[in-house]
């Protein structure tokens, strides 16, 4: 979805394989996976964060933690001007 409005708010369609075809900075995210492009721009815009201290672990398929959650939230809405 984050990735979407990004498309269409910055009328830029590379956006959507901007990151395809890189090595992953993160070991449980496999560039060959469907949603690897989308996390990367995520993490690029700020909207989403590595888990560990060293930025190193993401676990894409686990729960979001109800305060990563609101501060993805507070960034979308900043971003996009959501929600006023």
């Amino acid at each position: 979805v984050l990735e979407d409005l990004h498309i269409r708010r910055d009328g830029d369609a590379s956006l959507a394989t901007r990151f395809l075809g890189q090595a992953s900075p993160y070991p449980d995210v496999r560039p060959d996976h469907p949603y690897f492009n989308a996390i990367l721009l995520a993490a690029s815009k700020g909207y989403l964060k590595a888990l560990d201290q060293r930025g190193s672990r993401f676990d894409p398929l686990g729960p979001v933690p109800g305060v990563d959650a609101v501060l993805a939230l507070k960034e979308l809405r900043e971003s996009f001007k959501l929600f006023d």
